[in-house]
């Protein structure tokens, strides 16, 4: 198992966890964990292309521009 996949478990749900699990690149895990580091965010979400995933992620880009243009 890798240290930076460790290091994110904290952060991931089971279901995100997961995810990242399936992808066989360690350099996506050392990614991750130094973005991790960086931005310090208290979750960790991770995205896969299925069609609720998409409308999720539009729905929110709208509520940003929305939320912009007040």
């Amino acid at each position: 198992m890798s240290t930076h996949l460790e290091k994110l478990r904290p952060k991931l749900n089971k279901n995100n966890y997961q995810k990242i699990c399936t992808i066989p690149n360690p350099k996506v895990y050392q990614f991750l964990a130094e973005a991790d580091k960086l931005c310090k965010p208290e979750r960790i979400f991770i995205c896969d292309d299925s069609p609720t995933r998409y409308r999720i992620l539009l729905g929110v880009k709208q509520l940003l521009q929305a939320k912009k243009n007040l």
